[in-house]
């Protein structure tokens, strides 16, 4: 957590993937590039506010084979990419993410706060958890 914790105060900038700004996808991009040394899709053309193309390139990545998704009774850890929806309400789609700094917290990027960490307990994000994915080359090294 405390290499995590240098990721924390990023301003939030809408396609940003570096530390002058981060949108929700860019902070994980930055972290996995730096840290973990895996490069991630850069999805760079899509704006955060086009919620169903980044929700689509969200699928895909996941979906491409390099993750795996975390069943229920599994505990998320650090590194693991958590999908969360708007409003927690039947069939809401993902259309925010962020990434596990330690186990029960989550290091994420909003617009107007920028990144930062949380508890995944708090009333206002327990419910609008929706899935976490654990990449394969992390998991691969635990």
């Amino acid at each position: 957590m405390n290499v995590i914790r240098g990721y924390v105060g990023i301003p939030y900038m809408d396609k940003g993937r570096s530390f002058e700004g981060c949108d929700c996808y860019g902070l994980p991009w930055l972290i996995y590039r730096r840290v973990a040394g895996i490069l991630l899709p850069v999805y760079d053309w899509i704006s955060s506010a086009d919620t169903i193309a980044f929700g689509r390139a969200m699928r895909d990545e996941t979906e491409s084979g390099r993750w795996r998704r975390l069943d229920r009774d599994e505990t998320p850890q650090p590194f693991d990419l958590v999908s969360m929806i708007d409003t927690p309400k039947p069939g809401a789609r993902a259309w925010h993410c962020g990434i596990v700094a330690a186990p029960g917290t989550l290091l994420h990027s909003e617009r107007g706060v920028g990144s930062h960490l949380t508890d995944l307990a708090r009333p206002e994000i327990a419910p609008r958890l929706k899935e976490f994915f654990r990449h394969l080359d992390v998991e691969a090294r635990q």
